[in-house]
């Protein structure tokens, strides 16, 4: 019997691979995005496509909206964070994917920074790190290596759980009554500190991207030594009501980087001419001032490229 699942979007997919003007609005049409009824595309199958920004072979489920964008897209579908990859790595780098996921945003890093250097993809979800594994093994990438952990402030254990069945939702923080209807597994996972898991090479990271869905302050925490020492750009997300489920608010974030000499801007991207070009604006510190992104770079006020990154994207 065949798979039921929506074929006429399929003629859409040369306009969306080449994103031309209007393929958000093609998305929505065609019941290709994340507002999409799930049950249409519940029996889509899993399929390889190569990536057309680092030719590496990806893995996509196209029940998943998230994997759907991928395939659709033929990247990762968050472009500002691959924006902000491509402007600061270079051959010979060491990248730190905090939160790889199915390691879509380690795969980049892998190709920028080449075979001589580093990308450390740190992931506590044993389904995410299996996905990470068969991407390395379909593409033999070498230089990407898997941290089967989450970072914290202290080397213990916690409780992942996953809300929905998307595995971007995973998160070590306290869930509110009112969203545990949501929750679709809970994994006891390792945590360390940030600090430990890289002494065990020399260099220092380039870029520190993180996405640990609120759990960020504890797992900076963790990273102090290695903000010391490096002074590299951190990429995390900056929502308030995840921050508060980990105890936290913005302003701790914000205090906390603004004591390691960081400064925290808002990632965006602006269209110019067929393509998208990054934008950063200054994150507001009174939480009563809406966020245009959720979205940050913190950039150093001593790092050789802070200065550059903000006269061009600013």
């Amino acid at each position: 019997m065949a798979l039921q699942y929506p074929r006429l979007p399929l003629l859409i997919l040369p306009y969306t691979r080449n994103e031309l003007p209007g393929w958000g609005k093609l998305f929505g049409i065609f019941g290709i995005g994340s507002d999409s009824d799930p049950k249409i595309w519940k029996q889509a199958p899993v399929t390889w496509i190569r990536g057309k920004w680092h030719h590496y072979r990806m893995k996509l489920d196209l029940s998943d909206w998230c994997d759907r964008h991928t395939y659709f897209l033929g990247r990762y579908y968050e472009l500002a964070t691959q924006l902000v990859l491509q402007s600061i790595l270079k051959p010979g780098d060491r990248f730190v994917d905090v939160g790889a996921n199915h390691g879509m945003i380690s795969m980049l890093g892998a190709y920028l920074v080449g075979k001589d250097g580093r990308v450390d993809s740190i992931e506590p979800n044993p389904g995410c790190i299996e996905r990470i594994q068969e991407h390395i093994q379909q593409n033999n990438i070498a230089h990407i290596h898997i941290h089967e952990c989450a970072l914290g402030s202290v080397q213990t254990f916690l409780q992942l759980t996953q809300l929905t069945e998307h595995t971007g939702y995973g998160t070590l923080t306290h869930i509110p009554e009112k969203d545990q209807h949501l929750i679709t597994r809970i994994i006891d996972v390792p945590v360390k500190k940030g600090d430990d898991i890289l002494a065990d090479h020399d260099q220092q990271p380039a870029l520190i991207k993180m996405d640990v869905e609120g759990f960020e302050l504890n797992a900076l925490h963790g990273l102090s030594e290695t903000l010391h020492n490096s002074h590299c750009p951190v990429m995390t997300e900056v929502l308030d009501n995840y921050l508060k489920r980990a105890g936290h608010t913005r302003e701790q974030l914000i205090d906390f980087m603004t004591t390691h000499g960081y400064t925290g801007y808002q990632i965006a991207t602006r269209r110019r001419g067929l393509r998208h070009r990054l934008h950063l604006t200054l994150l507001p510190e009174n939480p009563g001032i809406p966020m245009s992104s959720t979205d940050v770079l913190w950039l150093h006020n001593n790092h050789w490229l802070s200065d550059g990154l903000r006269k061009r994207f600013i």
